[in-house]
């Protein structure tokens, strides 16, 4: 059987120093992540700070780390945090909010609904991020 469920990315609208954002909710990556582009957009380069981070891909390629940066996020109207983010140029979206944002900030994926929810039943419907096409 070919699911391609298991495919899907699903994004959520954030915001960042009051800037939309579209943020890759990924709970099969350990850690969150942020792009340098978007940290530049923002105007929060200068606030990268040295880490001793160690990534990998899910195909056991190394990730470069250039540091980790800490940022207010909103997201839609579930969430409004402090998380600290490992910042790297190797992503395809300028956000990645991993398990280490889910489980810190208890908030659960729906993939029948596609609904981000917190644990007073908040919840905001995440959309596909569309699919290359050839």
């Amino acid at each position: 059987m070919n699911d391609n469920r298991a495919k899907r990315q699903l994004l959520a609208r954030g915001e960042c120093n009051d800037v939309t954002v579209q943020m890759f909710i990924d709970s099969g990556s350990a850690v969150s992540l942020v792009s340098p582009s978007f940290l530049s957009r923002i105007g929060k380069l200068a606030n990268i700070k040295q880490c001793n981070a160690v990534l990998t891909s899910f195909t056991s390629d190394k990730i470069s780390v250039i540091g980790e940066v800490s940022l207010d996020v909103k997201i839609d109207n579930v969430l409004a945090t402090r998380h600290k983010y490992i910042v790297t140029d190797m992503l395809d979206v300028e956000f990645l909010v991993g398990l280490d944002f889910l489980e810190r900030n208890k908030l659960s994926i729906d993939f029948g609904t596609s609904r981000l929810m917190n644990k007073n039943g908040r919840y905001c419907e995440l959309f596909e991020k569309p699919r290359d096409t050839p």
